[in-house]
């Protein structure tokens, strides 16, 4: 109901349209407390919002999010219009000194952009079938010169499902294609030739005798088909064995030798 003059009290209110009663011009109401007859200027139409509302499912909250609000929107006046639906929750003083008690807390309201069009807010009920009853009544009801709009919040919404890729080295079809750069020592057309990638075989690496790929030294199993390094694998050609040939070339006595004859002879 709106603009009406003579019974103020009743705007707002929400009422099921029945009949018009030609004899009188006027159409019938209903309410919880009669029917009255209204002009057809006082009457603003409830959209019907059966397809985002189902009366069978149990809310998944209590909590409301509301969009589309106009600047001059307060808090009181949310407060007002959401109040006939359901009893609206106190919110409890985050700070625990001086925290009183509960009828002295504030209405779990919420405006977030004050004074700033297209402005939206979360309220709280007691009941979620308050919230329910809220989202069927409000939801795209035109309030104040703004179409609104009035859903569940936060873990009552439904979100579409998104499936993650996987990163390209994990893919199925991507396996094996890695160049000897990657870390798993391997992989791609070059493995056929012996080599990762197309470079040569390092010293210390070896052949996987189960799929002939090239695999570096350090690892003890094969990058591709998981076979075990083969026994005797890899020996030979690594830096231990050029610290050998630097050995063979004389030990200390050998170093001690080649001092000059004036320091060799305090020893």
């Amino acid at each position: 109901m709106k603009g009406l003059q003579k019974n103020p009290e009743k705007n707002g209110s929400i009422g099921q349209l029945v009949e018009f009663n030609a004899e009188k011009g006027r159409w019938v109401v209903s309410f919880g407390s009669g029917n009255n007859n209204f002009k057809e200027e006082n009457l603003e139409l409830m959209p019907d919002n059966s397809d985002v509302v189902n009366d069978d499912e149990e809310p998944p909250t209590s909590k409301i999010y509301i969009t589309g609000l106009g600047a001059e929107t307060t808090e009181d006046d949310l407060k007002k219009l959401f109040g006939g639906c359901g009893v609206i929750a106190k919110a409890k003083p985050k700070s625990s000194r001086d925290r009183g008690f509960e009828d002295q807390w504030p209405y779990d309201i919420k405006l977030y952009k004050p004074g700033k069009p297209d402005g939206d807010a979360c309220l709280t009920y007691q009941d979620p079938l308050a919230a329910r009853a809220a989202i069927k009544t409000y939801n795209r009801y035109k309030w104040n010169g703004n179409k609104i709009k009035v859903a569940y919040a936060g873990a009552g919404q439904t979100f579409e499902k998104v499936e993650l890729a996987k990163p390209w080295y994990l893919r199925e079809e991507n396996q094996g294609k890695l160049d000897r750069s990657g870390e798993h020592g391997g992989g791609g057309k070059g493995d056929d030739k012996g080599g990762g990638g197309g470079a040569p075989p390092k010293p210390g690496d070896w052949t996987c005798p189960g799929c002939g790929s090239s695999v570096f030294a350090s690892k003890s199993e094969c990058f591709k088909c998981g076979e075990r390094k083969p026994a005797g694998a890899g020996k030979g050609g690594g830096k231990g064995d050029d610290r050998g040939d630097r050995g063979d070339r004389g030990d200390r006595g050998d170093r001690g030798s080649r001092l000059p004859n004036s320091l060799s002879s305090q020893w």
